[in-house]
């Protein structure tokens, strides 16, 4: 009876301590599952391959270089490709349309924005109807007209063919308007289509060129405000009286 009873508790204690030191052994870092330091989990690198912001020349683990690099060219070529034929039937079907109507010709900005419309909405597939192009370009010719009347009646506006010209020469040497460029190109061989497109691209700009100042002199910018944002007012106040 007293050797069962030495068995029982030793056998307790036995078991206490290896309860113990299997508890011992659980909580010891060096045995538990290793984790690298700078792991992340999937969110967060999901969220760092989705940054906007994320700016790849300053990523050493990224390869910069794309494998199409070589391919650009062909690309490059492709597009203008698709923008040569796009201006082309444009011109074509702008010309048709002038064709069939009794009061327009090469002469009238309603026909130049025509073709610009036409032109840009097929090229960015905007979806524009015939009417919705035909509507917009005698909008923009109305404007057009009402810009310069406005601008001579108010502030004595001059336009002068050799000083429109230096204006534009500036502007497209300053711009790179690729897309313009073909369609200045396909009307290059018909003067009075070339220089209506040059002329609904670029006179608004030209008479804004030539009023400002006179506007600045009429209004006070404000303290706090830029000098870009006071000309933005101006040219918005303009702009206004222009529609109205």
């Amino acid at each position: 009876m007293k050797n069962t009873t030495y068995w029982f508790i030793g056998g307790s204690i036995f078991i206490l301590l290896v309860g113990l030191l299997i508890y011992l052994y659980a909580q010891d870092p060096e045995h538990t599952s290793p984790v690298p330091s700078d792991s992340k989990t999937t969110e967060e690198t999901n969220d760092e391959t989705a940054d906007p912001n994320l700016n790849f020349s300053e990523r050493d683990d990224l390869d910069t270089e794309s494998p199409l690099e070589n391919d650009v060219s062909i690309s490059s070529s492709t597009e203008k490709e698709a923008r040569e034929e796009n201006a082309k039937e444009a011109f074509d079907d702008t010309k048709s349309w002038v064709e069939a109507s009794e009061s327009l010709s090469s002469e009238n900005d309603e026909t130049h924005f025509y073709l610009l419309n036409l032109y840009y909405s097929n090229l960015y597939d905007y979806g524009m109807n015939e009417e919705d192009i035909e509507n917009d370009s005698i909008y923009f010719a109305e404007e057009l007209t009402n810009w310069e009347s406005l601008a001579i009646e108010q502030y004595n506006f001059q336009y002068d063919e050799d000083d429109f010209h230096d204006y534009i020469d500036q502007k497209r040497d300053n711009t790179n308007d690729e897309e313009l460029d073909v369609l200045l190109d396909t009307v290059k061989d018909e003067q009075s289509w070339h220089d209506g497109l040059l002329r609904v691209s670029y006179l608004q700009g030209y008479i804004w060129e030539n009023i400002k100042e006179d506007l600045k002199e009429e209004h006070t910018q404000a303290e706090d405000e830029s000098d870009d944002a006071f000309e933005q007012r101006l040219y918005d106040q303009f702009e206004s009286q222009v529609i109205q």
